[in-house]
């Protein structure tokens, strides 16, 4: 059997299965509820071809019988190409193999190096539901994925759409998580159990590396880039409650920032008003993302090295006092993304990569897009880096701001041809902006600094309970701390990188 599947899947705590069994959207259901045990075995080659290429074969058994499955990820993660064969051969079927549209990949003797890689077993209660004349199946999944001797537990509900269309999955959807604590994964049992065979599951993750291929329409290409920008912000986003908070704080804000460049990328053929409503909610997620990265990063490289340093008196108070202050900061992150608020911003996040292009622009090819925008991005910098020195503080982060911006712009095509591939002007233009902006990020984060210290020490009165001798020698530490001069050749080297810029001829 040929098919596609449409599918949403939500992380959801099992104390949570019976409030989200009673919800009025599947009450009515619940009657015709099934169960079973599923367990499935994944396949892949030595070298891991079939993961490289986005691709997943398992052989799942139940009661029911034994299924083979394989599934390719194109534009959309959530809107898969699926082939299946019912078959009662614990290997992949190798002559199945062959007759699907992936044949290539299995020809020869290929099939016969596919090996187990890891196990998933669940138990599945199925429901069956009717929405807005749309046939969804609800499954919610408990058990555990195992790879080598490690296991990962597993909890999640899926929706997918039988019959119908795929807005009414996603009205389902938000008529759920504004009532339930569930929210929106990106990453599959497939993507799961090979980060467990490896190790990598459960560490901050940069994006997916995106694959554009020729025949991609620009509606294509904008839906592949935001959802891998959407996928990196979620896994990272569910790391930030553990031991790996900081560094998954760190990558969560950046895979919002690159999502923010992709949006501003493609802003001319977007529909305005959705793009509006979300800008605001993603500035508000943004914000809490970057006070507490902000917190961390001041913690780390001045207060703590400053409370370790004895020609600063006073700096172990600042240090404390600073420490409060980034752990409030966490605390309102951890506020934030147990909100409904959050969850329905990436549920809108999703859909409007779907739907989020004009019809009028929709199929039309990316490239001659891409390629106007990118070199307006370049002319545009240029001309307003042209004579840093003479610049204020807030001039010359505006400039930081948008060389990052048109620096993640370039990453998204970077292995796409006739654009970045095998391109050296396109590898020396994404070099030159990346030295312009760490080199005028040095100078933010300096004035940055000094406005924390001020907002934090001189602008606010003191805590009612902290002893003023406390709170005098900490602000002494401060005022010494602030006094300390920038990096004294950035500017230079900004200047530098900024001509190059100016000259770059890769578009």
């Amino acid at each position: 059997m040929d098919d596609r599947e449409y599918e949403l899947k939500f992380e959801i705590d099992p104390r949570d299965s019976g409030r989200l069994m009673a919800h009025p959207a599947l009450a009515d259901a619940l009657a015709a509820r099934g169960a079973s045990r599923l367990v499935s075995t994944y396949f892949d080659t030595a070298g891991a071809l079939l993961r490289a290429r986005r691709i997943s074969l398992r052989v799942r058994r139940s009661e029911q019988g034994t299924v083979h499955t394989l599934k390719r990820s194109g534009a959309s993660i959530v809107d898969r190409d699926e082939w299946e064969c019912v078959a009662s051969a614990a290997r992949p079927d190798a002559e199945w193999l062959r007759s699907t549209p992936l044949k290539a990949l299995f020809r020869g003797r290929r099939a016969e190096e596919l090996d187990p890689q890891f196990t998933v077993e669940v138990r599945r209660t199925t429901v069956p539901i009717r929405y807005n004349g749309a046939a969804i199946e609800g499954a919610f999944d408990q058990g555990e994925i195992r790879a080598k001797d490690r296991a990962l537990p597993v909890s999640e509900f899926e929706l997918e759409l039988k019959e119908g269309s795929a807005d009414t999955v996603l009205a389902l959807a938000r008529a759920l998580v504004r009532d339930l604590p569930l929210v929106l994964s990106l990453s599959s049992k497939s993507e799961r159990g090979y980060g467990l065979a490896d190790a990598s599951w459960g560490r901050p993750t940069k994006a997916l590396a995106l694959t554009l291929t020729d025949g991609m329409t620009l509606a294509q290409a904008f839906e592949a880039i935001v959802q891998a920008c959407l996928h990196a912000l979620l896994v990272n986003a569910t790391l930030i409650p553990t031991a790996e908070a900081l560094e998954a704080t760190h990558k969560a804000r950046i895979a919002l920032r690159r999502l923010r460049g992709a949006l501003n990328l493609f802003k001319p053929a977007l529909r305005q008003g959705a793009l509006d409503a979300l800008t605001q909610e993603i500035k508000w997620i943004g914000d809490a993302l970057g006070t507490a990265r902000d917190a961390d990063v001041f913690q780390s490289e001045v207060f703590d090295p400053a409370e370790a340093d004895a020609a600063i008196p006073g700096a172990a108070d600042l240090a404390t006092i600073m420490r409060g202050l980034q752990g409030q900061a966490h605390a309102d992150l951890q506020a934030a993304l147990h909100s409904q608020r959050w969850r329905l911003l990436v549920l809108d996040l999703l859909a409007f990569s779907g739907d989020g292009v004009r019809k009028a622009e929709r199929d039309a090819g990316y490239r001659p897009f891409v390629k106007d925008r990118l070199e307006h991005g370049r002319r545009a910098l240029a001309k307003q880096a042209d004579g840093l020195s003479g610049m204020t503080s807030d001039a010359l982060h505006d400039i930081r701001k948008k060389a990052k911006m048109l620096r993640y712009n370039l990453d998204f095509f970077e292995n796409a041809k006739k654009l970045g591939r095998g391109s050296k002007p396109f590898r020396r233009l994404q070099s030159d902006l990346q030295v312009l902006q760490e080199t005028l990020g040095a100078l933010h984060d300096h004035d940055a600094m000094r406005d924390h210290l001020r907002a934090t020490m001189v602008d606010r009165d003191v805590p009612p309970g902290t002893p003023f001798v406390f709170w005098k020698s900490a602000a002494f530490a401060a005022g010494m701390i602030a006094a300390l001069p920038p990096q004294g050749d950035a500017l230079k080297r900004a200047a530098k990188a900024a001509r190059r810029i100016a000259k770059a001829g890769v578009f």
